[in-house]
């Protein structure tokens, strides 16, 4: 594997672990935590449904995962980029 494929890798999963947090930290804000933030995000926020939810999941573990299965060298990595 070429040094500037393994260090775009580590980015990307670094990119995709940050997703993760995201993705935690939206599902698990309170309603406190919502009401202090911007009408326009609480909005978002109180309107947010499953199918976005489940959107944002698959592409962020998918890509972790992806990130994740080319560094161990799977073949398997591309059916989660795939996600």
């Amino acid at each position: 594997m070429p040094k500037w494929f393994f260090i775009s890798i580590i980015l990307l999963l670094v990119w995709n672990l940050m997703g993760i947090f995201n993705f935690f930290s939206q599902i698990n804000m309170t309603e406190e935590l919502i009401a202090q933030l911007p009408v326009e995000q609480q909005k978002f926020y109180t309107e947010f449904t499953l199918i976005p939810i489940i959107a944002f999941a698959s592409g962020v573990f998918g890509g972790a995962l992806g990130c994740l299965g080319l560094l161990l060298k799977k073949r398997e990595s591309l059916y989660f980029f795939w996600i």
